[in-house]
């Protein structure tokens, strides 16, 4: 419901129904574009001096029944919706059961190292590494709504993102960092590091439920599948290393950086398939 707004030398209850098409008409509006697009109109409730009253989607169009002030002309309110959320909806969107996935794998691996005894946040920030890119999608992509659900599904999870989002607060507010005006890696690089890491995380937690399942029956099938993943996975990483090498935009800092990290995550790798081989 509307309600009257009170300023200094007003009192107002305008309310404006606005309908925007899907370019070219086009049926591209599901249940995922629909919350995404809620959850951003609710957001910029908090940062303007507009009230979403309603919010209608078809495949093809959405509805708005706004609540706004005299000195935001219907232009203004127009552009603030179409940009904003727009924004929000180029994202790649992913579904609830994608991000489920990369949860509970990170959740059954926080679980591997509280087994082993692993709890010192270092620890875990070291042995988790391989998750970084795949937890960065959940926290940038997942609404409000979507965070809780996982916090309480996947405690172990959460913990995690605990401690990471707290590792870079306190690296964001050192005052001095030895990479500080080193240049990015380039988008290619940056998208097989991503990849690399993952499938790291993905040999460590496999050859970690092999061993911790060692008097079951596991299928030579699965072994070999993580082997040949291994094998792989050494060749791409290599390339990956005679790509950095091989960048002039890439500094000897930067170089030595990912030398050292994927040096202890390979030997960390090696030391697993040795002893799954036994």
């Amino acid at each position: 419901m509307s309600e009257y707004i009170h300023k200094s030398h007003n009192v107002t209850v305008l309310l404006y129904h606005l309908v925007f098409p899907a370019k070219y008409r086009r049926a591209v509006i599901d249940e995922s574009v629909d919350m995404v697009l809620k959850e951003t109109c609710l957001e910029l409730e908090k940062r303007y001096q507009v009230k979403f009253l309603e919010i209608g989607t078809d495949r093809d169009h959405v509805h708005f029944l706004v609540q706004s002030i005299p000195t935001y002309s219907v232009t203004k309110v127009v552009t603030l919706i179409k940009s904003l959320t727009a924004k929000d909806l180029r994202k790649p969107v992913m579904s609830i059961e994608a991000y489920r996935k990369m949860a509970a794998k990170m959740d059954q691996h926080m679980q591997q190292l509280a087994n082993q005894n692993i709890q010192e946040d270092y620890l875990i920030i070291d042995r988790m590494m391989g998750y970084t890119p795949d937890l960065h999608k959940i926290w940038v992509g997942a609404t409000d709504t979507q965070l809780m659900a996982l916090a309480n599904e996947f405690p172990r999870f959460y913990r995690y993102a605990l401690i990471m989002e707290d590792a870079f607060a306190k690296e964001r507010n050192k005052t001095s960092r030895p990479y500080d005006g080193t240049p990015e890696f380039s988008e290619p690089l940056k998208e097989t590091m991503a990849a690399i890491l993952t499938t790291a995380a993905t040999l460590e937690r496999g050859y970690q439920t092999l061993l911790e399942e060692k008097q079951l029956s596991i299928s030579p099938h699965q072994a070999n599948e993580l082997d040949t993943l291994y094998r792989k996975w050494l060749l791409d990483l290599e390339c990956f290393k005679k790509a950095i090498k091989s960048d002039s935009s890439t500094t000897k800092m930067q170089h030595d950086y990912v030398e050292i990290g994927m040096d202890r995550i390979t030997s960390r790798i090696t030391s697993l398939v040795k002893c799954s081989a036994q």
